[in-house]
């Protein structure tokens, strides 16, 4: 656990994603990391499944700068703590409709879901190369 934080380090081939990755945003979030020089921010995962709620693309720019780990807040997502949002009309979401897409690997296109926290994100400062290994 990184400091206290409830934030782990997951292997990124454990994870599984719920929503397809724009190459064009994948890039420019590989941008702001690579800008930042350190990663920041975790990204958020159902502790039961490893599906990704939020993080995508931050997900996909580690593994362009081949990292094998990605800073994770695993938490409990039927919690009432956790919300889930459609961003798009076309779209119906729920917390099940999300876990039962991504586990058949049914992913929904790129955006399309928000996720809201009831408690704020812990910070981190971690670096590419304690990512690599």
């Amino acid at each position: 656990m990184i400091k206290k934080t409830g934030v782990n380090l997951l292997n990124l081939n454990s994870l599984i994603g719920h929503e397809k990755v724009s190459k064009l945003r994948g890039a420019h979030v590989l941008k702001l990391l690579l800008k930042a020089g350190k990663f920041i921010k975790p990204i958020i995962v159902d502790k039961k499944s490893n599906v990704i709620l939020d993080g995508h693309h931050r997900v996909f720019a580690l593994k362009k700068l081949g990292c094998h780990k990605i800073p994770a807040l695993a938490l409990n997502y039927q919690s009432r703590r956790i919300d889930v949002k459609s961003r798009r009309k076309a779209y119906r979401v729920s917390k099940k409709i999300v876990l039962d897409r991504a586990l058949k690997q049914n992913l929904f296109p790129y955006k399309t879901t928000k996720h809201f926290l009831k408690k704020e994100l812990p910070a981190i400062n971690i670096s590419f190369q304690q990512l690599k290994h």
